[in-house]
């Protein structure tokens, strides 16, 4: 098994702010600004618990009897309402700290939490099903003899990515259904050996 750095495992794991805003983009396909009120709703709810920062100091371990804090953002309350975000950079002030000084921290947000809340795949292949469906239907009305290899074509013209499966499945039989056709057309010549 290779190694794995520290930076490579920290990014498998956690998303930036950009990052998560860019998910809720695709994930909802809303605007920017819809994107950042439903990931501050979320931060203030705690739905994106474990929070860290990026340059979060781990104590160090060993026996004492000094109790030293956790150095972690709040993992939820109203402060995220209000919260300092620059949403280009993925950073907050960090406004709870031990800092003299507020600084500007990256916050890091869990890369599970993120996909479990925004999940891309479905939404994304149903919509691009609906749109070969559409495209198809139309296609086969003008078409019915239309063949399948020449439709999966079409959708690769119009770059509407669909799986094999779902094509065959669901996009083809529908889209033939839609136009008043029998969801399978019927057998093609015999192979001649």
């Amino acid at each position: 098994m290779p190694y794995v750095s520290k930076t490579e495992q920290v990014s498998a794991h956690w998303v930036s702010i950009p990052e998560a805003i860019q998910r809720i983009y695709s994930a909802d396909n809303c605007d920017p600004e819809n994107a950042e009120n439903q990931l501050r709703t979320a931060l203030k709810d705690g739905a994106l618990r474990p929070l860290k920062w990026q340059d979060e100091e781990t104590p160090p371990i060993f026996a004492s009897t000094m109790t030293i804090a956790a150095d972690t953002p709040p993992q939820k309350g109203p402060d995220w309402g209000t919260a300092d975000i620059d949403w280009n950079s993925g950073t907050v002030l960090d406004l709870w700290g031990d800092y003299k000084f507020k600084k500007r921290r990256i916050l890091l947000l869990p890369t599970l939490r993120v996909t479990q809340i925004w999940p891309l795949a479905a939404r994304q292949t149903s919509s691009a099903e609906a749109q070969a469906v559409k495209i198809l239907t139309e296609r086969l009305q003008g078409l019915p003899n239309l063949k399948r290899d020449d439709a999966r074509e079409i959708l690769k013209q119009k770059n509407i990515s669909v799986s094999a499966r779902g094509f065959q499945g669901r996009v083809w039989p529908q889209a033939r259904t839609n136009a008043g056709l029998n969801p399978t057309a019927s057998a093609g010549r015999k192979k001649v050996r």
